[in-house]
């Protein structure tokens, strides 16, 4: 967690150092043996007292977009994609986005299978998004053949991807990195975090010209309502 929350504020390599220095610290294998699924998790359960996963609701679609950001190795699509999305098995099944382009619903025919059951754990932390976090660091440290290799350890075995040439540019492997940590951890709530943390936010798709990208998660309105002229509540700032 010290690794994520430091990748999470870093500005500069030797902040990122400080995420390196927490990885030497944690259950991190990037091994050829090293188990993706390692981690740490919350639990479920059916039992009276307890509480269950809440995220098995039928009604939560996977966007478009996702469908078409999904590479492929040959005609193979990401194996992340497949194997935690699925079509939904009657058409008459399919969700809408809440908005439209040209007057268009943007539909998807796609559901998430990652919590198939009330008691299927959600993950607080794995080995994937640990070697993914050094990938990170290793790059902004300077050490680009490193975060390369790192990135393709899970590009290739979690995704079954050919792997990614090195690159120095960092505008590139950005973009990489982001594409490694949206389908390794889709549906984990990661990806607005990411894109805002590296300055990605306009890349997030507009189901509807009138729609805006966040860049905050929006103060409550009792709260707005008590600070007059407060400028985090004008809804038309960016």
């Amino acid at each position: 967690m010290k690794a994520r929350v430091a990748a999470y504020t870093a500005t500069n390599a030797t902040q990122y150092m400080d995420v390196l220095t927490a990885l030497n610290d944690s259950f991190i294998d990037d091994t050829a043996m090293g188990d993706f699924a390692t981690g740490v998790y919350y639990v479920y359960s059916t039992k009276t007292g307890d509480v269950t996963n809440g995220l098995i609701n039928p009604n939560i679609f996977v966007h478009p977009s996702i469908d078409a950001a999904a590479q492929k190795k040959g005609t193979t699509l990401d194996a992340r994609f497949t194997s935690k999305t699925a079509e939904v098995e009657d058409p008459a099944d399919a969700g809408s986005a809440p908005g439209s382009t040209e007057g268009v619903m943007l539909m998807s025919s796609r559901k998430f299978t990652i919590y198939p059951d009330p008691t299927s754990s959600t993950s607080m932390i794995r080995n994937e998004e640990l070697i993914l976090l050094k990938a990170e660091a290793l790059f902004f440290t300077g050490q680009t053949a490193a975060a390369t290799a790192e990135l393709n350890i899970v590009r290739t075995r979690a995704g079954g991807l050919d792997p990614l040439p090195a690159t120095a540019d960092a505008t590139l492997f950005t973009t990489e990195l982001l594409y490694e940590r949206q389908f390794s951890l889709l549906f984990e709530g990661h990806r607005w975090i990411d894109v805002r943390r590296l300055n990605r936010v306009n890349d997030l798709p507009l189901d509807d010209p009138m729609f805006k990208r966040n860049v905050r998660f929006p103060i409550p309105l009792p709260e707005c309502n008590a600070r007059p002229n407060e400028a985090a509540c004008d809804l038309t700032s960016t």
